[in-house]
């Protein structure tokens, strides 16, 4: 009843905006500030003091274990085997949470939010340019070539006063992201900016959940309400050479329940591997751009009229290829996510999805709530 109350809510607002003629997005009330970008170039540091505080021995200065060693990391020896990096917490609540190999993953309970959690990634891939990391996260066309859990993404509204550049541009994006068959899809709508600072080498992204009036909910699918992110790459050399490092905070609920067998699944699997498949993304990049430009060029016949050439398009290819993006979000139903066969075997009895706000056990109360936001983090991110 409380979900029914919730969705009724929404898609009174969103008839109330069409009865009173509102059909544009107020850009000048909503829109992510350009100091607010430019207070985030700090964030490498703010993470370098992060990893000072939590996962650095004050003694030796050598690294602490957080949850598995890594090859090529000299660790603390000053403790015995049970001293572990994620006992510790810095003032604003950040505590380890997983290493894997170039990453490290600190995460903290937000305040006000029923027990879920935030999550704060970094990352240092030597392989990888900034730019081209930059394009993986925001080309939507190359998402749902590399993510197979993006069932429809695009843009539905550009700022105005923001022309989209090289260096910066400032969208408004639906997102549906395919679940595991035991759940309903959940969609997103936010604003996502972006800014690249060639002076300092590096580029900020910030994305935050909005309502739009050309995405009204939907039937089957549930809205995300609660959703903020931001992102920092910072490159080693210059923007168009690899090596980078990067920092992500990311905030969402998603509106479920789930047991804390797949919790511990997704957060020690499900998140580093996402990483890894977004890191391998960005290496490919280049070679999906020049595939592109090559399949454009072939989709169009050069007719030559004296001095001048003519672009005439090929009709039946381009009928060919409406038809295969029609096709795409049939095709997309068909994937499967990387966890469905593990989340079968994890819920053997789960075959229910829980309303947010049933009441159960305290433990399993807990064990929920932290999984509702992290299970989030597999599809990591706007």
């Amino acid at each position: 009843m409380k979900t029914w109350k919730r969705s009724t809510l929404i898609n009174a607002k969103h008839f109330l905006w069409s009865s009173i003629g509102i059909t544009t997005y107020n850009w000048d009330r909503e829109r992510i500030s350009e100091e607010e970008l430019k207070s985030y170039k700090q964030e490498i540091k703010v993470i370098d003091k992060l990893k000072e505080s939590t996962v650095m021995c004050a003694k030796c200065h050598q690294r602490i274990i957080i949850d598995t060693q890594q090859p090529g990391i000299n660790y603390c020896t000053c403790y015995s085997d049970k001293f572990n990096a994620t006992v510790n917490q810095d003032p604003d609540g950040w505590r380890p949470y997983i290493e894997r190999q170039d990453m490290l993953i600190w995460r903290r309970e937000e305040p006000n939010s029923g027990g879920l959690f935030a999550y704060k990634v970094y990352g240092s891939f030597s392989d990888v340019t900034a730019e081209d990391f930059l394009q993986t996260q925001i080309d939507l066309d190359y998402r749902t070539k590399w993510d197979p859990t993006a069932r429809e993404i695009r843009v539905i509204d550009t700022d105005p006063k923001s022309p989209k550049t090289i260096d910066n541009g400032a969208d408004i994006i639906y997102w549906e992201t395919i679940w595991p068959r035991l759940f309903t899809n959940r969609d997103y709508v936010f604003q996502r900016r972006w800014l690249v600072d060639k002076e300092k080498r590096l580029i900020v992204i910030i994305s935050r959940v909005t309502e739009h009036p050309s995405a009204p909910t939907k039937p089957g699918t549930y809205r995300v309400t609660t959703y903020w992110s931001y992102m920092v790459i910072k490159s080693y050399t210059e923007l168009h050479q690899p090596g980078i490092e990067f920092g992500l905070t990311y905030f969402d609920d998603s509106g479920v329940n789930i047991p804390s067998a797949i919790t511990a699944w997704v957060a020690m699997s499900g998140l580093p591997d996402f990483l890894i498949r977004m890191r391998q993304a960005s290496k490919n990049y280049q070679s999906y751009k020049r595939t592109k430009e090559d399949t454009d060029i072939s989709n169009t016949d050069y007719v030559s009229s004296g001095d001048e050439i003519v672009y005439e398009h090929n009709v039946e290819n381009s009928k060919t290829q409406r038809d295969k993006e029609n096709e795409t979000p049939k095709k997309n139903d068909e994937k499967k996510c990387d966890f469905v066969d593990e989340v079968k075997t994890l819920t053997l009895t789960e075959t229910q999805e829980s309303d947010p706000s049933d009441e159960d056990t305290e433990n399993t109360e807990n064990s929920t709530n932290e999984g509702r936001g992290l299970l989030r983090y597999f599809f990591l991110i706007k």
